[in-house]
């Protein structure tokens, strides 16, 4: 192989190698991966993992939902029995509706890898989007 191919061979590599580990490279895709909604079953009944909900790990129990998630990932749960969801850590959003409760988690940019627990409650939740109840 004469000299230009083999740099342009280590041209290549290098900027492939280059392209992976560029600051704005985010890889959004951890261990835990739902490309569907997933049901899990809990103690206070059915909660859902959005579809195309990413985290480094999801750890549940009967009652507690561990999420480790890093930038570049966000997870959503919803209850569509409107379970208020606890949180202790860090979260982008709760809302409540007539028809569903939702938690969702986006680290910002800059933030570490962190891990939060949220906990459905039996208790439903306030609806928060301002709609009302009808009138007579």
């Amino acid at each position: 192989m004469n000299f230009t191919k083999k740099i342009l061979i280590f041209l290549f590599a290098a900027l492939f190698c280059l392209s992976l580990v560029s600051p704005g490279f985010v890889n959004a895709e951890g261990n835990a991966s739902f490309p569907q909604a997933t049901t899990i079953s809990m103690d206070v009944g059915n909660i859902t993992i959005t579809a195309g909900s990413h985290a480094d790990e999801v750890v549940t129990t009967n009652s507690t939902i561990t999420i480790t998630i890093s930038y570049g990932q966000t997870i959503t749960f919803q209850s569509t029995d409107r379970k208020n969801f606890s949180v202790d850590g860090d979260f982008t959003s709760k809302t409540c509706t007539g028809s569903l409760s939702s938690v969702t988690f986006t680290p910002s940019a800059g933030d570490n890898q962190r891990t939060v627990v949220t906990t459905p409650q039996s208790a439903t939740c306030v609806d928060t989007s301002g709609s009302s109840g009808g009138g007579g």
